[in-house]
């Protein structure tokens, strides 16, 4: 993971990552939203086969520290998340 990351610390960027828990319905729901309304259509295939995946790196980053020595990881801010998708 430190390859992918490591080219934008070493332009200034102070990388931090969030996790947005959603079950397989919701974001599905959310990528056809976001597609009607800004024309970025994401494949539900894509979305069925990142699975849990997400959540794993997520949780790999938040015990890694960036190169400022704080963590990658870090909770959710409930005012920054996606409103709530009804279910179908």
């Amino acid at each position: 993971m430190k390859r992918f990351i490591q080219p934008f610390e070493a332009a200034g960027y102070n990388v931090k990552v969030t996790f947005a828990d959603a079950e397989l319905n919701e974001s599905l729901a959310r990528a056809v939203r976001r597609g009607l309304k800004t024309g970025r259509i994401i494949s539900s295939y894509v979305i069925i086969e990142y699975g849990n995946k997400p959540e794993e790196v997520y949780e790999t980053l938040r015990t890694m520290t960036n190169s400022r020595g704080e963590p990658y990881g870090f909770e959710n801010n409930p005012e920054q998340e996606e409103e709530e998708v009804p279910a179908a």
